[in-house]
């Protein structure tokens, strides 16, 4: 199992596969009820570095994706959630400005993150 998980992280997104491609946007579609379109800023919205998701993939490949798709699609109020939390400061300028605390994060970043330490840990 453990080899398994570790050829997915070496598998990159495929852009050019039909396949891949649904499930990086579905992964957008489930935060946030939207159609996305391959790259673009909206990417950065979910908690992406850039326009590109590919770029933020490379470390963990498509084992990264699948456990994005897998949170999405299994929790998706507690992922929805996360995300708002995760844009808070954007959503509440004013309340920042009197004193309360920002929330940002990438969302994307994190979650990638999290994947890259359970594969250290793996390893």
């Amino acid at each position: 199992m453990i080899c398994f998980v570790q050829k997915l992280a070496k598998m990159p997104l495929d852009t050019t596969t039909a396949e891949h491609e649904i499930l990086i946007k579905t992964i957008y579609f489930r935060l946030t009820k939207k159609q996305a379109k391959r790259t673009g800023a909206h990417w950065v919205d979910i908690g992406f570095q850039g326009t590109d998701p590919a770029t933020d993939l490379r470390t963990n490949g498509m084992f990264g994706l699948l456990q994005m798709l897998y949170l999405v699609e299994t929790y998706p109020k507690s992922v929805q959630l996360c995300w708002r939390h995760s844009n808070y400061s954007k959503e509440h300028p004013d309340e920042i400005k009197r004193g309360g605390m920002e929330y940002d994060f990438p969302l994307a970043c994190k979650m990638l993150e999290t994947t890259a330490n359970v594969l250290t840990l793996l390893s």
